[in-house]
């Protein structure tokens, strides 16, 4: 399957497959690492910098929501009436990596230090690290790829 947009690198070509883009460019993923961005802005914003992770928005959004209202001193929150629905939500594949489980291996290798990272800062905030994060699992893993 090809991407829906190519995976592009400010001064490099575009790639339409993932795993074309891992083959040419050994490099990409250093440019790609999460966990030392928020690191970063963790060092900087201290206490203010509050993690969530998505799989809370999908699972849980009436307790997301209202952690965000909480964290910006809103007295009132949403209430269990409150329909939360999903915009710009696409099932399906993205691009080759569901189908394929050595990719799938090989980026979760690439990417174990962002999984520590960013498992340490849920950690550090006293919150439980995500299943999601703990187990690894990706969109692929979901019933829906959603």
């Amino acid at each position: 399957a090809e991407l829906h947009a190519p995976l592009r690198v400010e001064g490099q070509p575009c790639y339409f497959r993932l795993g074309e883009l891992l083959s040419k460019r050994p490099d990409f993923h250093e440019s790609a690492r999460m966990g030392k961005y928020i690191a970063t802005m963790k060092k900087s914003m201290g206490q203010r910098l509050k993690i969530l992770h998505q799989s809370w928005l999908r699972e849980k959004p009436l307790q997301f929501y209202n952690q965000i209202l909480e964290s910006l001193g809103e007295s009132e929150h949403f209430t269990a009436e409150t329909p939360f629905k999903r915009y710009n939500h696409h099932p399906g594949d993205r691009s080759e990596l569901c189908q394929d489980p050595s990719l799938q291996s090989f980026l979760k290798r690439m990417l174990d230090t962002d999984y520590r990272e960013i498992s340490s800062l849920f950690q550090e905030a006293g919150k439980e690290i995500p299943a999601d994060l703990r187990l690894r699992r990706i969109r692929c893993n979901r019933s829906t790829h959603g």
